[in-house]
């Protein structure tokens, strides 16, 4: 059961929203749950994601979920999440920072948990301005609007 193997292998997500199917799997459901949470938690403003192109983010029914709720959906070319995705590009530099302070440590064990630990731990200490240079990638102070 995931909701039993996450509680005890991932500690307290509780103020984190999470989503998986019973097996653990993200599916066409569980996607088009996090839709409707994003757009309720931003008040049903208009939104526009980045994605890979997984199945489930091309899917007829996720396309009609997003246009529901006027969601506009910009996918990633193949192979390019770690060039294209800001978040994958600087961010992720920032959430290795406490899994590799201990990874000096040799008897240090990283179990699951840890790995989730650290990752909240990570999230929650982005600044606004990393995420903001993340955007870099993209040139945006060139572009005229």
């Amino acid at each position: 059961d995931s909701d039993r193997c996450e509680k005890k292998s991932m500690s307290d997500t509780a103020h984190h929203f999470t989503n998986h199917s019973h097996k653990g799997w993200s599916t066409s459901e569980t996607f088009q749950d996090y839709l409707h949470k994003i757009s309720d938690h931003f008040h049903n403003e208009p939104l526009h994601l980045l994605l890979d192109l997984h199945s489930l983010h091309q899917s007829d029914e996720v396309k009609e979920v997003v246009k529901s709720l006027n969601i506009g959906l910009h996918y990633i070319p193949a192979g390019q999440t770690d060039h294209y995705q800001p978040l994958d590009v600087i961010a992720s530099v920032v959430s290795k920072q406490p899994a590799n302070s201990n990874l000096e440590n040799p008897d240090f064990k990283f179990s699951k948990q840890d790995a989730v630990q650290d990752l909240i731990y990570a999230w929650e200490h982005l600044s606004v301005d990393t995420i903001l240079d993340a955007w870099d990638i993209y040139n945006l102070d060139q572009i005229e609007l």
